[in-house]
């Protein structure tokens, strides 16, 4: 496994540096963090050859903590990564030889590169990695109903909700929710994309389209100027209903 290197800031003024999920140092003035977390940890990192990532967490407003109890709430060391991002410096060094009796000593000058940045007041340039496109990301979560987060009991979670990314691939972003008693393809399926209006198929606008099956959308709806423009696809029936609503009639429409 690569070594990750973390040094981790509370906003009480404490640091310390994680490697590898465990803490190898700590402190709580500046003059020690400065000496002993910042300097350590950059150091380390540049004799590993790993980024550094560096973050901020809350701590605990009652002081009753120490930082391992603190690792959970550290962002993904992953993304912090792909945030910082991993660079090489370079910059040119001249030197010159003594002198001798045979006469001046020879002066030269090189090329240096480092992951450090060179002292002060030297110019240099940046070298940074190509990152690669990623086709898709896919993350998954269990959720529940809103409200319940602000509950003081503990809530079971209900439903499972699916971020598939492609916007770097194709421009979309899918959003699939599923209950978690429910049957198989039992979902709601968002699709959101840039799609060529209906009106003269030539334009871009923002498109919306529903899926309750892995088969086509139900329905599709346009961002058209400042209204939507929502069509159903071929052979959904929309039909409306009048429901009560906490006392009051209110029309709904049943996509089927």
């Amino acid at each position: 496994m690569r070594t990750q290197l973390i040094l981790a800031r509370s906003t009480s003024g404490c640091a310390a540096l994680f490697v590898n999920q465990s803490v190898v140092a700590e402190a709580n003035s500046t003059a020690e963090i400065d000496k002993l977390v910042d300097t350590a940890a950059r150091k380390l990192a540049a004799a590993l050859g790993v980024p550094l990532v560096e973050c901020t967490v809350d701590a605990p407003a009652d002081g009753n903590w120490v930082w391992s109890d603190l690792y959970a709430l550290l962002p993904p060391v992953a993304e912090q990564i792909d945030k910082a991002g991993f660079v090489v410096y370079g910059w040119r060094e001249d030197w010159r030889e003594p002198d001798t009796q045979r006469g001046p000593g020879e002066y030269a000058d090189e090329m240096c590169f480092d992951i450090m940045l060179p002292k002060p007041g030297t110019p240099y340039f940046v070298l940074a990695p190509l990152h690669e496109v990623r086709a898709e990301t896919t993350t998954s979560v269990l959720v529940k109903q809103y409200n319940a987060y602000e509950c003081e009991l503990p809530t079971d979670d209900t439903h499972q909700l699916e971020i598939v990314d492609s916007r770097q691939a194709s421009g979309q972003a899918r959003l699939v929710l599923g209950a978690l008693d429910g049957e198989i393809g039992d979902f709601l399926d968002v699709l959101m994309e840039v799609n060529l209006c209906p009106l003269d198929g030539l334009t871009p606008v923002q498109c919306l389209q529903v899926h309750v099956d892995a088969d086509d959308p139900v329905i599709s709806l346009f961002k058209v100027g400042e209204r939507i423009l929502v069509r159903p696809n071929t052979g959904v029936k929309v039909e409306s209903e009048v429901i009560d609503c906490s006392g009051q009639p209110e029309t709904v429409f049943w996509l089927s």
